[in-house]
């Protein structure tokens, strides 16, 4: 069972994922992952630019503003309610706003996309090899049409 705590910046305003979403997406990426669906909790941010600067920064040494940023448990020792946390992801209105625009894609798809991705990283998924990436590009992919998205790496300039 995985519980969900969200936590939403009023610059969201209504344009972040539900619970139910957020539920069905981090079900389905332990389904296409082939993990098996623990008693767990997620920690769920929609924040703003300033904030995720500064996280950012703090645990990457990156002064600048990313989309999306997850941080796992490597510790499994942090419990609510009889459950191990899972992890953190804080994603970014901003950035993903601007990007969607830039790639043309619906803010909505771009939202889906960069959650997947943070969450995908939670399980240990990374990009830093070309190998890697295509790894996570693809199991993103599947994820997505899961949900009627497509092409999220196919952008019209």
């Amino acid at each position: 069972m995985i519980e969900i705590n969200i936590f939403k910046h009023k610059i969201w305003n209504g344009k972040s994922l539900s619970k139910a979403e957020v539920k069905k997406i981090v079900n389905e990426c332990f389904i296409q992952t082939n993990s098996e669906i623990r008693n767990v909790f997620l920690n769920v941010s929609f924040i703003d630019s300033k904030l995720i600067r500064e996280l950012n920064f703090k645990y990457r040494g990156k002064n600048n503003i990313t989309n999306v940023l997850s941080f796992e448990d490597k510790f499994s020792n942090v419990k609510n309610n009889n459950k191990i946390l899972f992890g953190d992801v804080a994603l970014c209105y901003e950035q993903i706003k601007e990007e969607a625009s830039q790639f043309n894609k619906q803010f909505k798809d771009r939202l889906y996309h960069m959650f997947v991705h943070g969450i995908l990283h939670l399980f240990g998924y990374n990009h830093i090899k070309y190998k890697d990436r295509k790894e996570m590009e693809m199991l993103e992919e599947k994820i997505l049409l899961k949900f009627k998205i497509t092409d999220p790496y196919f952008y019209y300039l």
